[in-house]
């Protein structure tokens, strides 16, 4: 059985040989179920080099992989088991070579403790911290001869702008094999057998650097997985009479969505995950499994050892990633998100029954009323919430990301909540505006009936792509005058 493996951000072929290496070929020698031949490839890849770009990677990895026969034959015959930033280099790789269909030669990928949607690190590696971490701790108490090298304190700037927080490059990745319209996942069981295995354990040092909550220390747990759901809402208006295209929706149809399993063990970090023999068992089954029966009691296993090792409470936490643009595509990159609570009892009052998507105030209502229906404290809550973990991407402005404690909001939550959502964005010139006005109060919870999207999915990742409607006020950016307006 030949396996790729594909180490993560400032690591090497020799630490994570060192590391899962080591512990998956011990596991397997105890096996009586896995004997022959279990070869194991190194992929050895460029992280602190500044110029190094992820297409880089992908196009040398494609290249060895030519080179050393990997892709001779027919048939899904690859086999990938990524760590980290591995997980972003595989995916950039299957993207970047789709048209040569390399997505059908790939059988299974086993993510470990992957970072598909960001690590809180990434943009704290860019600073000077960053530097002198990389030059004393990998280059000269590390010995690491590539930093010790002509490279001495470089970080891979480009790599850790791909691994942010609301990376642009994490929705394209989405774009392509999660999302793709018309498509789907790529990861089902007809095509690749995709396995996610994560920790959850942030107690790590990094705590003292960045705000770990909900992550292994390094990467974001509910981010780690490939179950991403994407929310569009889109108030683009044709005109001030009628909506052209409006709505709050799946985005991709539910049948297309990815399922793929996922096992987080409180205990484990960044680092100890690769070690743990329990986690290199699971990962060798999921490499023998050869039908859909055995590929489903892997994930059965999976969700017993999940819960065996979680005893007692394990807060769950869901990532939200937004992307604001206008309806001419251009990004929206100065605008504020906010959340807001009502009593549906208070509306009641009012003759105002809450629906998905839409404004929750069709017509105006008085100061009064307003108080009356809204939920202050609770407000106030959840919006200090989502504002605590808000990160803006250093690069792409219009993404921004978001961290909530589910099970928290779901004890705050009652039957009686409607919860909304508000979007004001700005220019920066009195003469164009966006019409932010169609998002205030747009209804996001609860789901009005059943079937219509839901906003709260733990240890997940939720896109939201909204569409703003542009306009300039008439007479300000374009006017036509007669002649005798003229001198």
């Amino acid at each position: 059985m030949d396996t790729i493996i594909i180490h993560g951000y400032s690591s090497n072929a020799q630490l994570i040989k060192e590391s899962l290496g080591e512990t998956l070929r011990r596991v397997h020698s105890q096996r009586s179920d896995s004997a022959g031949k279990f070869a194991l490839h190194y992929v050895d890849y460029l992280s602190l080099d500044d110029q190094v770009h992820l297409e880089d990677v992908a196009e040398a990895l494609f290249l060895e992989l030519t080179s050393r026969g990997f892709l001779k034959g027919a048939g899904r015959t690859l086999q990938f088991v990524v760590h980290s930033t591995g997980a972003l280099v595989i995916r950039q790789l299957l993207a970047q070579y789709d048209w040569m269909n390399l997505h059908e030669r790939v059988k299974d990928i086993v993510f470990v403790a992957p970072a598909n949607n960001g690590s809180p690190l990434a943009h704290k590696g860019r600073s000077q911290l960053g530097r002198l971490k990389t030059m004393l701790v990998d280059g000269l108490i590390g010995g690491d001869k590539y930093v010790s090298g002509w490279q001495f304190g470089e970080v891979g700037k480009d790599i850790l702008y791909d691994l942010e927080l609301a990376s642009p490059r994490q929705w394209e990745l989405s774009d392509y094999d999660l999302l793709a319209p018309g498509k789907g996942t790529l990861y089902h069981s007809r095509g690749i057998n995709a396995w996610v295995i994560t920790g959850a354990d942030d107690s790590t040092l990094t705590r003292l650097i960045a705000d770990t909550d909900g992550t292994d220390g390094v990467i974001v747990t509910s981010g780690a997985g490939l179950n991403v759901r994407r929310l569009t809402l889109n108030v683009h208006y044709n005109n001030k009479a009628s909506r052209n295209s409006h709505g709050w929706n799946n985005g991709v149809p539910n049948k297309k969505l990815p399922i793929v399993p996922q096992m987080i063990i409180r205990e484990l970090d960044h680092s100890t995950i690769l070690e743990d023999e329990e986690v290199a068992n699971v990962i060798i089954d999921a490499l023998l499994a050869d039908t859909s029966g055995a590929r489903t009691m892997v994930a059965k296993q999976m969700r017993l050892i999940e819960k065996r090792r979680n005893s007692g409470d394990v807060p769950r936490y869901q990532q939200f990633i937004t992307r604001v643009h206008d309806d001419r595509g251009r990004a929206v990159v100065d605008y504020d998100l906010s959340f807001h609570v009502w009593r549906r009892t208070a509306l009641n009052k009012l003759k105002l029954t809450p629906v998905l998507a839409e404004p929750l105030f069709p017509h105006r209502i008085t100061s009064k009323q307003r108080i009356e229906a809204s939920d202050p404290v609770l407000s106030s809550k959840l919006d200090a919430m989502l504002r605590a973990s808000a990160h803006r991407h250093g690069r792409g402005h219009q993404y921004r990301r978001f961290l909530l404690n589910v099970d928290e909001i779901a004890t705050l939550l009652t039957d009686d909540h409607v919860l909304t959502f508000t979007i004001v964005a700005y220019t920066g010139d009195k003469n164009v505006q966006y019409a932010t006005e169609h998002v205030n109060d747009v209804v996001v919870h609860p789901q009005d009936h059943e079937g219509s999207p839901s906003l709260f999915f733990p240890d997940t990742t939720t896109q939201i792509d909204v569409t703003l409607d542009r306009f300039s006020k008439k007479g300000t950016v374009v006017a036509i005058k007669d002649e005798d307006e003229l001198l």
